[in-house]
């Protein structure tokens, strides 16, 4: 399989709305790192916490990659993938024939990885492999209007079908789902990096590595999901604070849903 570094181009251009700097851009480094793997190390020592492996991080490339729109048109920007949990790195996916193309066989713990919530098409079950199945439903909602079918209705291939069906209508509109984070900022069992650190963390990342993966598209428009996200990148390139929608999870309903009209709406 090729595997995909993890290290962005150049960004060539991009095409953004002003907004209002509510978070200032922390002050750089003195001594910039070389490379990303470089940049990875120094935040997992600030942080104290484990590193998830360079593998680990290039299969999240590689299953964001597989995915991408020739050109990218509307960008979906949530927060992280989930982060490397022990074991991982000793899990495939198991190629599957609904797909019709060569996919990437790590797993990892993200939407764009079929064995993410799926362990029936893992070569050994991945420890807590509930997936997002929060997010499944904007894909859903935004590619075809509807939301996904629910495990205790359907067989496997029926869901990986749909998923499939989503994943390639979202790629041929141009609609791409990026992190701001190229780390996992979520660990899992209700674990999450250092707060103290979030926001620079975020802009640094996003900044540096995630913006410069669609900037040469200059995408139409950035949909944010996460008010927290916004919050933290607010006043850099791209981010406008109207294009956001809250998370699935939000207590106020109402407001998830209104935020996922407007997108579908723009996603049209």
């Amino acid at each position: 399989m090729q595997v995909i570094p993890a290290t962005p181009p150049p960004a060539r251009s991009v095409v953004h709305d002003s907004a209002p700097a509510i978070v200032q851009s922390a002050a750089p480094p003195e001594k910039q790192p070389a490379s990303f793997q470089e940049w990875a190390g120094s935040w997992y020592a600030r942080l104290g916490v484990r590193e998830e492996s360079a593998s680990y991080l290039r299969a999240v490339t590689a299953w964001r990659e597989a995915w991408r729109p020739k050109r990218v048109r509307l960008v979906l920007l949530a927060e992280s993938h989930v982060g490397e949990h022990p074991g991982d790195s000793r899990i495939a996916v198991i190629p599957m024939r609904c797909v019709g193309r060569a996919l990437p066989d790590p797993y990892v713990r993200l939407i764009y990885c079929l064995g993410y919530g799926e362990s029936s098409i893992c070569t050994r079950p991945p420890e807590s492999n509930s997936g997002t199945p929060q997010f499944w439903n904007i894909f859903g909602q935004v590619a075809l209007g509807q939301s996904q079918p629910r495990k205790s209705e359907s067989s496997l291939q029926q869901r990986l079908r749909w998923k499939v069906r989503v994943l390639e209508e979202l790629r041929q509109r141009g609609i791409w789902l990026q992190d701001a984070s190229p780390l996992g900022v979520y660990l899992g069992r209700g674990e999450r990096l250092d707060q103290r650190h979030y926001v620079q963390l975020v802009r640094e990342g996003y900044q540096r590595y995630v913006l410069p993966t669609f900037a040469g598209d200059a995408p139409e428009q950035i949909w944010v999901i996460g008010k927290g996200v916004l919050r933290a990148l607010s006043g850099l390139p791209g981010i406008d604070l109207r294009y956001v929608i809250s998370q699935p999870q939000d207590r106020n309903r109402a407001q998830h849903l209104e935020g996922l009209e407007r997108l579908r709406r723009a996603a049209r």
